[in-house]
């Protein structure tokens, strides 16, 4: 039902989080949705501003810094924009949001929250928590989660193990693959970019043989580069590796005072830490490498999750070294597009490289297979019409705004 109003909702990704706005918001305008998006605004931005390629309206907002005021007083401030968009449906994206939801659905609107990790699990995981607090807080945040998440209308979760914890009725899957035809795009043009630079070797397009001097360029490339992650076990690996060998790392190093003690390792010296990169530009990052490693710890929330960037490193024709958890092996070996390994062994990580190294053609070949694996299969155009089959369902029984209904509840 296109011409309806959607609000998206997020209190923590940037306005131009490639879930958030490169796949779904886009896609949403692009099906004749009206679209709007509320979103933290970067230091020195605009309050707010209008998409120039798409109608999208950018609400940019304000929100406190801390974390304790931002899901206090940030989700008020929220909520007041929310009422303002007067939307037939909101998309929530942040656990913290989840009382914005509930007051949203109580008000009358249709409301879907969208599930990027499984947070319970996450929890588990927060240095910032006291270890003797965390398991009672999981337990309960998740029975929070799931008797919010069963009032709403619906649940968009990013992965099938994610999707098969909540028992709504209308749970679906939106998994987060790469847009096949940015990637076509995006694959075709090095020519015409700017390299970034990676010392004194900038970046390159794969298909021009590399100098002779050039090493071997693995890369990894996160929001957020964590022990979890795998990336203490990356540097370990260069150690055992020799100066033919380069690791690329791009993201931000998290807890503070984490890349002080990773860069006191002696593989380090073959590390590269580019910082936090825009999305558009990672595939001239991706040209310049020979291979990506998504190397996370066993976990149990990794080992049933489905990181983008693997399936960005296959779709830029990278032969992949992956951990070797059952649905990574599924993906990985099915399409024999790289290397599992124990992610725990350096020694295992440094094996699987000088491999690829060792068979240039072979690696070559394992990248093709990942990039026509991508484009058949894990690709967002796909993805999107389960987005779509959802919001038909939720907004068909939708008659229209309702702002003026939830602000006459609110005034009472």
């Amino acid at each position: 039902m296109t011409g309806q109003r959607v609000c998206i909702l997020t209190s923590v990704h940037p306005a131009g989080d490639t879930r958030i706005y490169e796949k779904q918001a886009l896609t949403l305008s692009e099906a004749g949705y009206e679209v709007s998006l509320i979103a933290p605004a970067p230091h020195g931005s605009p309050a707010a501003g209008r998409d120039r390629r798409l109608p999208i309206t950018l609400v940019l907002l304000r929100l406190p810094s801390h974390r304790l005021a931002r899901m206090t007083v940030g989700s008020l401030r929220i909520l007041s924009a929310a009422l303002r968009r007067r939307a037939a449906v909101y998309h929530f994206h942040d656990p913290e949001l989840l009382p914005v939801g509930l007051v949203l659905k109580l008000l009358g609107a249709r409301v879907l929250y969208d599930v990027h990790e499984d947070y319970p699990e996450q929890i588990l995981s927060k240095y910032y928590l006291p270890g003797v607090m965390r398991a009672g807080i999981a337990r309960l945040f998740g029975l929070l989660e799931k008797v919010v998440a069963g009032s709403l209308d619906g649940v968009v979760a990013a992965t099938d193990a994610i999707a098969g914890k909540f028992r709504h009725a209308r749970t679906v899957a939106v998994r987060n693959y790469p847009k096949a035809r940015d990637m076509t795009r995006n694959m075709t043009d090095f020519e015409g970019h700017n390299p970034i630079p990676l010392g004194n070797r900038d970046c390159v397009p794969r298909s021009v043989p590399s100098p002779s001097r050039r090493p071997f360029r693995l890369v990894h490339l996160a929001g957020t580069l964590t022990e979890e992650r795998g990336i203490t076990n990356l540097v370990r690996a260069m150690e055992r590796l020799g100066d033919g060998y380069e690791l690329i790392l791009a993201g931000k190093f998290v807890p503070e005072g984490y890349q002080t003690s990773v860069s006191a390792l002696p593989g380090y010296r073959r590390t590269r830490h580019l910082g936090l990169i825009p999305h558009a530009r990672v595939w001239d990052v991706y040209g310049a490498c020979d291979a990506g490693v998504v190397t996370l710890l066993p976990l149990p929330r990794y080992r049933v999750s489905l990181p983008v960037k693997m399936f960005e490193f296959m779709a830029a024709g990278l032969p992949v070294v992956a951990s070797d958890f059952p649905l990574f092996g599924e993906i990985v070996e099915r399409n024999r597009c790289g290397i599992c390994v124990d992610p725990t062994r350096p020694e295992a990580i440094a094996a699987a490289v000088r491999r690829l190294a060792a068979d240039r053609d072979a690696a070559i070949e394992m990248g093709r297979r990942g990039r026509a694996a991508v484009l058949e299969r894990y690709n967002w155009d796909n993805e999107a019409r389960g987005l779509l089959a959802v919001y038909r369902a939720v907004a068909g029984k939708a008659v229209g705004p309702c702002g003026h209904q939830m602000e006459r509840r609110l005034s009472v």
